[in-house]
């Protein structure tokens, strides 16, 4: 991945990171909000409910106290009045005052008059049941003293009622009291809806009875919590919360629930929607601009330097420069590259100009090196020419041929000295023939001599060609090339299976030079042994190192050998145990 797509990752990675950090506080913190929220506002609904039924029942206590305190009751329950029941409890006053129990008891709890308004059917109907008959309802006809009052929801035969309950005294509230008023109105549909209409929430009632197995499972985990009321989930728009309803002793009788819309949440989860969605869009954005901002500022100018900087090291041009006219980090960047490039070039030159040297040294000491090996025969005839030349005393012969010439010498001594002069003159002959035998070896040794220089002469001018070469032939060329050394005979045999091996990939020249250097050593370690003959072995064997083949080629003498202490050294450039040696071609050998 080039630098433009690392940079966008990493700007990508931390929006994204950051992105994932917002939803996660969003969603953590935010959005749970809503949902508390959302609780609360369905904990306020169904305390809404209950208020509104204790609104209700507080209606109907407020409508008894104006009945209960007046002294027309009173008299009725002394029983005074007659009219009083036609008077002041008719069809229409009972459906203005949307009552539906009337009941009155005297001072010995005997009821005195019991109405039960039909509403459906718009009149007083009779039934067999009275709210004072109730075991669970005494209390509303055992009132403490005259200004007690009781109120609550009663469980009647004809449904949920509310109810009230007050002594019976005169108007100005004195008493003693002579009975119990009891109002009632039914909790039924019609007052629910007229509820709901009032509060604006949707709820029902349900007797016990009735639960169904959500509402029984709410209601047993109010009853077992001891909860004021329970919230949960309806479905995934609405939620329903609970609360029990109790009677005028404390017994559940019905149990409440309202459903509301999660119209809260759903604002949270949009808020969640448009706050990941905008900081998306926001990310894309930044990273837009961000991609053109690095390309202009960065990216791009890092390009720019990576390409000119690798056509550089493709060409190999160190007098190219970068050069990027910036004041910033790339500028000082490129700018101390192409000083970088300037001493690169500087000590490129001064490297070429010393390995033109030491290749000019190396190849002197090559051309040393090839030349002592041709002229150390001839200089070994030279020395022995010279001791044949100055080995023949010529005074000695002189004083003969001067004494031979004498007249006075005697018969016997002049034979002797004709056989010194004829064996004189037989060595002389004797030396004539090995002096011509040697400058004739001479000869051949400078013809060598000149053949090597020729070598190396077209070695020089002519750019190394590298062929398939015949390993045995190549042999052959260069025995014909060692000089002959006259105090050692040494025989090179060469092994049959060296005219089977496949051709070589090398350099003629070169190939040549370092066998002819391996046969003269070999020559002259067996000279070193003081032996007048020695043999040379030349043998091949294929293998194979990394998949291709090789042919190793051995050159065995029976001479002194190399001592143990220079086996680690003898490819090593330079290293001969010769005086005045420059052992350049084993290590080309190593090479």
């Amino acid at each position: 991945m080039n630098i433009r797509g690392k940079m966008l990752s990493v700007i990508a990675f931390a929006l994204f990171a950051t992105a994932l950090a917002n939803v996660v506080v969003l969603k953590i913190l935010v959005f749970p909000t809503f949902i508390e929220l959302e609780q609360e506002a369905a904990a306020r609904n169904i305390q809404r409910v209950i208020e509104a039924i204790n609104s209700e029942i507080e209606d109907v206590d407020k409508t008894l106290w104006d009945y209960s305190s007046w002294d027309d009751s009173y008299e009725y329950a002394k029983g005074n009045n007659k009219y009083y029941t036609d008077e002041n409890f008719s069809v229409e006053t009972l459906q203005n005052m949307r009552l539906d129990i009337v009941e009155i008891y005297n001072k010995i709890n005997e009821n005195i008059l019991s109405v039960i308004f039909n509403r459906t059917a718009n009149n007083i109907q009779h039934v067999d049941w009275m709210l004072g008959d109730f075991a669970e309802t005494q209390r509303l006809l055992s009132l403490p003293n005259d200004s007690s009052k009781i109120t609550g929801v009663i469980l009647t035969p004809h449904g949920p009622a509310l109810v009230a309950s007050r002594p019976i005294v005169k108007t100005n509230g004195e008493g003693p009291s002579v009975g119990t008023f009891l109002f009632g109105r039914f909790l039924n549909d019609s007052l629910i809806t007229i509820l709901k209409d009032k509060i604006k929430v949707d709820f029902a009632l349900t007797l016990l009875a009735t639960l169904t197995e959500a509402e029984n499972t709410a209601y047993q985990r109010l009853l077992k919590t001891r909860q004021s009321h329970f919230v949960e989930e309806a479905d995934k728009d609405q939620l329903i919360a609970y609360v029990l309803i109790r009677d005028i002793d404390g017994k559940p009788v019905l149990l409440a629930s309202a459903k509301i819309k999660r119209d809260i949440s759903q604002i949270g989860q949009r808020v969640l929607v448009a706050s990941v969605g905008g900081f998306a869009l926001t990310a894309i954005g930044v990273m837009a601009v961000l991609a053109v901002l690095l390309q202009w500022a960065l990216v791009g100018p890092l390009v720019r330097l990576t390409q000119q900087v690798v056509e550089i090291g493709t060409d190999g041009s160190l007098n190219r420069r970068v050069a990027l006219s910036r004041r910033d980090e790339i500028g000082i960047l490129s700018r101390e590259f192409d000083r970088m490039l300037a001493s690169l070039a500087e000590a490129r030159n001064r490297l070429l100009d010393h390995s033109y040297q030491s290749g000019i040294a190396h190849m002197a000491s090559g051309v040393l090196h090839n030349l002592r090996n041709q002229l150390m025969p001839a200089m070994t005839r030279v020395e022995r020419l010279q001791e044949r030349i100055t080995g023949h005393a010529s005074h000695q012969l002189d004083a003969a041929l001067s004494e031979f010439a004498s007249e006075q010498i005697t018969p016997d001594r002049k034979a002797k000295i004709a056989t010194y002069l004829a064996l004189s003159a037989q060595d002389m002959r004797e030396r004539q023939e090995g002096i011509t035998a040697d400058l004739r070896a001479i000869s051949h040794d400078l013809v060598r001599v000149e053949s090597v220089l020729g070598d190396l002469d077209r070695f020089s001018r002519i750019s190394s060609k590298i062929d398939a070469i015949s390993l045995a032939a190549c042999v052959q060329e260069t025995i014909a090339t060692v000089p002959s050394f006259p105090d050692v005979a040494v025989a090179i045999r060469i092994a049959p299976e060296l005219d089977s091996q496949t051709p070589v990939i090398s350099e003629s020249f070169i190939l040549r030079h370092v066998l002819q250097n391996l046969f003269v050593n070999a020559i002259e370690a067996i000279t070193a042994t003081g032996k007048t003959s020695g043999t040379i072995d030349v043998t091949a064997q294929t293998r194979s190192v990394d998949g291709e083949a090789f042919i190793d080629l051995a050159i065995h003498d029976d001479g002194i050998g190399i001592a143990p202490e220079h086996l680690s050294e003898i490819f090593k450039r330079g290293f001969s145990t010769k005086r005045r040696a420059a052992g350049g071609w084993p290590a080309l050998v190593r090479q």
